[in-house]
């Protein structure tokens, strides 16, 4: 047996990635075999662009461009991003060189991790201007947290980050 697919193309452009099952059986249904079927395509095809402060209510694994962000803080391949328009903030991959007070369109996959904490798996980043103001939101003191913290907060610590753990000059850890 041979499977063939059409080009990925509607309107003369590359038309969003799709995936099909195809099913095989005996007429007594009692077994079956299936193979699937991929063609890659634009991600991001027909998508409107969204704000940072969007995100959030996304779906998780959606392809999203996100508008109107500003670089806040670069380490290694990770930065947070707020909007600019308000005070949401959250992380991102970035495999561009940015720098804090870049704004910036985000290209790249909404995900959730075990813990709920939503990032963005980055597959382009452009620039559209440097040098931006960045309006940081009020810090929370983490000593005010009991333990655990169960939505997002800004904060601001001085200590040494050593694996998943950050180490404080007072020698506690979170």
């Amino acid at each position: 047996m041979t499977v063939c697919v059409k080009d990925n193309y509607s309107d003369g452009e590359v038309d969003s990635p799709r995936t099909d099952k195809i099913v095989f059986h005996e007429s007594k249904l009692s077994s079956y075999a299936y193979v699937i079927v991929s063609q890659e395509g634009d991600c991001y095809r027909g998508i409107s662009e969204i704000s940072v402060k969007a995100i959030f209510s996304t779906d998780d694994h959606s392809f999203i461009i996100v508008k109107d962000a500003v670089v806040n803080i670069v380490s290694g391949n990770s930065m947070i991003i707020s909007d600019k328009f308000s005070l949401e903030a959250m992380c991102a991959t970035t495999i561009t060189d940015v720098k804090a007070g870049d704004e910036i369109i985000l290209y790249g996959q909404k995900l959730t991790d075990e813990n709920s904490c939503v990032t963005i798996k980055t597959d382009r980043v452009d620039i559209i201007s440097s040098g931006n103001f960045i309006k940081y939101p009020n810090s929370t003191d983490i000593y005010d947290f009991d333990n655990k913290i169960d939505e997002w907060s800004f904060i601001i610590v001085e200590g040494v980050v050593n694996g998943n753990t950050i180490e404080l000059n007072d020698k506690s850890t979170f």
